[in-house]
């Protein structure tokens, strides 16, 4: 993808590559905390409805979103889902 700098003519100008900053959580950490998390921060792209966690199941990751929204959803017991909550890039989600 690239962004138009100049929307008259063909000039264009890559993206940046993605950056765990772009998380307002992680951007706000103090500068020694970010550097001590950022070894293990990993890039992860996932598909529109990846299960990130099933209920009772151990957690295993931490995700900082950069782009997305992060969905959680109950499941009652007739099998319908009621969204309640979901996480953009300010905040995180457990799984």
């Amino acid at each position: 993808m690239s962004i138009d700098i100049f929307p008259d003519t063909n000039v264009t100008m890559p993206e940046a590559p993605p950056s765990p900053k772009q998380n307002r959580l992680l951007a706000a950490l103090p500068h020694a905390e970010y550097q001590r998390l950022l070894p293990h921060l990993e890039l992860v792209s996932l598909k529109l409805g990846t299960v990130l966690y099933e209920s009772g199941a151990q957690l295993q990751h931490v995700y900082f979103p950069l782009d997305c929204i992060i969905s959680l959803l109950y499941v009652m017991e007739n099998g319908s889902s009621a969204e309640i909550a979901f996480r953009q890039r300010q905040q995180y989600a457990a799984a």
